[in-house]
């Protein structure tokens, strides 16, 4: 939504909108992140015009991401590569503005790491379950960024857990 600062007082006095001065804001409307000047003229007892400036920051990032369970099948995955698609595997409850990536952090059964067992798209988030694994049920971990655009920052690293169950 628009976004105009407050003109309180010059010199300590209050001023009132309409009796005192009139504002003369951006023609676009300021909703975009950037710098924006606004230009007040005296009316009444004031005279004379000034500018000033203001700047909107760029808002935060709204990425919330969860995971969803998978399932591979072992007739499958034992004679070939297996490829996961981004979709099945993230609930997106909120995008996120901008891009997504993702980057693979673990794998894990039980206590025992199998990261050599899968493999992350950094660029679509597809799991890749390498040829050979066994049964049984895998925690992935996956981080999810979304890289922000001219309005909003770039998110934080979302941790996103996927239970793999080879079966």
């Amino acid at each position: 939504k628009e976004q105009k600062p407050s003109i309180l007082s010059i010199w300590g006095l209050p001023l009132a909108e309409g009796t005192d001065y009139e504002a003369a804001w951006p023609d676009n409307g300021s909703k975009a992140a950037g710098t924006y000047e606004v230009t007040v003229t005296g009316k009444g007892r004031y005279t004379g015009t000034t500018g000033a400036v203001y700047k909107i920051g760029k808002a935060a990032n709204t990425l919330k991401v969860r995971g969803k369970p998978a399932i591979v099948r072992y007739s499958r995955v034992k004679k070939k590569t297996q490829i996961l698609k981004a979709s099945k595997l993230y609930k997106f409850t909120s995008k996120g503005q901008g891009k997504k990536t993702y980057k693979y952090y673990s794998a894990k059964k039980g206590t025992k790491s199998f990261k050599k067992s899968f493999k992350v798209n950094a660029k679509t988030g597809s799991l890749t379950v390498r040829k050979g694994l066994k049964k049984g049920t895998y925690k992935v971990t996956v981080k999810v960024k979304a890289a922000g655009n001219t309005n909003y920052k770039a998110s934080s690293y979302k941790t996103v857990t996927i239970t793999v169950r080879v079966k």
